[in-house]
């Protein structure tokens, strides 16, 4: 760790530095709490024992600046006996603990492992934070186009509150992603996200608990209460469009008579409700129950990916470098004819078909090229992909019924 030790004191200065130093730390030493805060602005610390009574800004005053403007940084108060009135008042202001002259050099090889411990716990969570922000980071949002220039910038606009927000656009066209792009960038990002279908708003709805297929528990009549105790603070409702016109009412009946509690308090951050409809045009009423738009103020709509042609390119880029990434492969590049494709293909399927064509283009290709040829390959594929994903269960069962036998009868004439 790196360390600072504060303290009027020579003498004491140089034992701590010498211990310090002794099992591993890197120390510096400030003779006064002016010296500190100045070497504080230039240096980031891990942790201060700093005394409380010197000569000039006092021990408390420089912890109120450290806490201030850099809340991770640990601080363990040096204290004299009969001064613990005084460190118990640091302990409240943010100090992790504190000692008492004399030093017991053995307590204090403890406490310090302890800090160390909380630091290197702290950083491995940043870590792994900074990972799973990654992923739904704004500079994976391509907004190229006009039409997506605006809605990215709708989309920061809606980052910086937590009211509710309705989603439509075709299937595909990513209104799960910009959910979770919501969340992760705007103020509940260090809760989590919980994801439910229409299927569990159903029974969510008409059942008194509904337990969740990853283990949350939901009741409607507590919203957010129960979610925000498990360490929830954004909830997607997927498919609501699908939802009979009743239970669209009384979703918003939920919603109006929980409002007050989504919003932010004392003892609760906030809560923010996101809900996504595969709407495709046209005025929301007919879609959707006058009465469930009334209580989502923010609509967001994502156009089709045909309509937002200068995005196509650079979004099927950022599926091959994300495909890389994950693989650890090489890079590939795209070429001349398979742009053109790609520009000129209508894509039903949106942004999912096209991370389906991009999958599999990176995992036949042969070279860093990614080629015409390869792109034939993968015709047929991309083809039975569409296919499949516009037909129900009951006809895809069929359809498989029907590919078994035609592949028997050209076993037998063969």
């Amino acid at each position: 760790m790196r360390v600072l030790v504060v303290d009027d004191d020579p003498a004491i200065r140089e034992l701590l530095k010498n211990f310090l130093e002794s099992v591993g730390h890197e120390v510096e030493t400030a003779a006064s709490g002016v010296e500190a805060l100045e070497r504080f602005v230039n240096t980031r610390y891990n942790l201060l024992l700093l005394d409380l009574y010197m000569p000039g800004i006092d021990g408390l005053e420089v912890l109120r600046h450290v806490k201030s403007a850099n809340p991770a940084c640990e601080v363990v108060i040096i204290t004299a006996y009969g001064s613990l009135p005084t460190a118990v008042q640091a302990l409240n202001m943010g100090a992790y603990s504190y000692v008492n002259k004399p030093f017991d050099m053995i307590e204090l090889d403890r406490l310090i492992a302890r800090v160390k411990e909380l630091v290197e716990l702290r950083t491995a969570y940043n870590l792994l934070a900074q990972e799973r922000l990654k992923a739904h980071s704004l500079n994976n949002l391509v907004a190229v186009s006009p039409i997506m220039i605006e809605a990215r910038k709708q989309i920061i606009s809606l980052c910086q509150h937590i009211e509710p927000v309705l989603i439509t656009g075709e299937a595909g066209v990513g209104k799960r992603f910009i959910a979770r792009l919501l969340h992760f960038n705007g103020v509940l990002r260090e809760s989590l996200v919980l994801q439910i279908n229409v299927g569990d708003i159903e029974q969510w709805l008409t059942q008194p608990r509904l337990l969740h297929a990853n283990g949350v528990a939901l009741v409607a009549n507590e919203l957010p209460n129960d979610l925000f105790r498990q360490g929830y603070g954004t909830l997607i409702l997927n498919q609501v469009d699908v939802l009979e016109p009743s239970m669209q009412i009384a979703l918003a009946k939920l919603m109006r008579a929980r409002r007050p509690f989504l919003k932010s308090r004392g003892d609760l951050p906030g809560f923010r409700i996101i809900a996504l409809a595969e709407v495709h045009g046209g005025d929301l009423r007919d879609h959707l129950a006058h009465e469930f738009l009334e209580v989502f103020p923010n609509h967001l709509h994502l156009p089709p990916l045909r309509e937002r042609q200068e995005c196509i390119i650079p979004a099927a880029q950022l599926f091959f470098d994300r495909f890389v990434n994950e693989s650890g492969g090489r890079g590939f590049y795209i070429s001349q004819p398979v742009q053109e494709f790609l520009q000129m293909y209508e894509w039903p399927g949106n942004l999912r078909e096209m991370e389906y064509l991009v999958n599999r283009l990176s995992i036949i290709c042969t070279s860093r090229l990614v080629s015409a040829r390869d792109l034939q390959a993968v015709h047929k594929e991309l083809v039975e992909y569409r296919e499949i994903q516009s037909r129900s269960l009951d006809d895809l069962v069929t359809l498989a019924e029907k590919r078994a036998l035609k592949r028997t009868f050209q076993k037998r004439k063969d």
